[in-house]
């Protein structure tokens, strides 16, 4: 079995574990048992990965159930762009994917191009219709566009947007940003992750493995 445990996680269902790499537990930390929620497990012959789908208006009326029967398991959806704009897909996408027993999250279309001064503004706009509850997957802000903020003024208004969503929701929202753009806008900058922004989404097609922004 393999097992990785990238955040806090709860259960009601618990492996007792008696020993670590061939290792007794008793001998690595003085107790007879150790106890592991069972859904971080997964045996070492499965896949790497799970799949899932990124949709927003532009796909129309989606058959949730289908994607849930080709093994797509989560749905991020967008919800908001700039200050004012609504994915008018994002309730029934949710509502949707929802019903089909798929987890669901939001992502944010940034515009620091139309708002550099206010990413508080536009993270409030986010959090106003994320309609967050308890088990959806992170929320996620979608850079695409640079503005003419420079490099120090982009990483401030990154961090500010991203400090006002765990403000308010107590969830360190994930990155979605192609290599490129990490790189040439925000200087491969590893602050986010330094200050506990962990998850990444990479936007990279048609690769085998993308390469990591900011030296992995």
């Amino acid at each position: 079995w393999s097992v990785t445990c990238g955040s806090l996680v709860a259960g009601s269902t618990w492996y007792g574990i008696s020993a670590v790499n061939g290792q007794d537990v008793a001998s690595l930390y003085g107790v007879p048992l150790v106890y592991a929620a069972s859904g971080l497990f997964r045996p070492l012959d499965a896949p790497a990965f799970i799949e899932g789908v990124d949709v927003s208006r532009w796909q129309g009326a989606i058959d949730f159930f289908s994607f849930q029967s080709a093994g797509k398991r989560f749905v991020i959806a967008k919800a908001t762009e700039g200050i004012g704009f609504l994915d008018p897909m994002y309730l029934s996408n949710k509502v949707g994917a929802s019903g089909a027993g798929m987890a669901i999250t939001a992502y944010h279309f940034a515009r620091p191009d139309l708002n550099p001064t206010n990413p508080q503004c536009e993270a409030d706009w986010f959090v106003d219709n994320l309609g967050l509850v308890p088990g959806m997957l992170a929320p996620a802000l979608d850079l695409e566009v640079a503005g003419s903020l420079g490099t120090a003024g982009l990483q401030a208004w990154v961090k500010a947007w991203l400090d006002r969503v765990y403000e308010r929701t107590g969830i360190r929202p994930m990155i979605y940003v192609s290599p490129s753009f990490w790189e040439k806008y925000l200087a491969d900058t590893t602050m986010f992750a330094d200050q506990g922004y962990a998850i990444l989404w990479v936007a990279h097609w048609f690769v085998a493995g993308p390469p990591v922004p900011a030296n992995n």
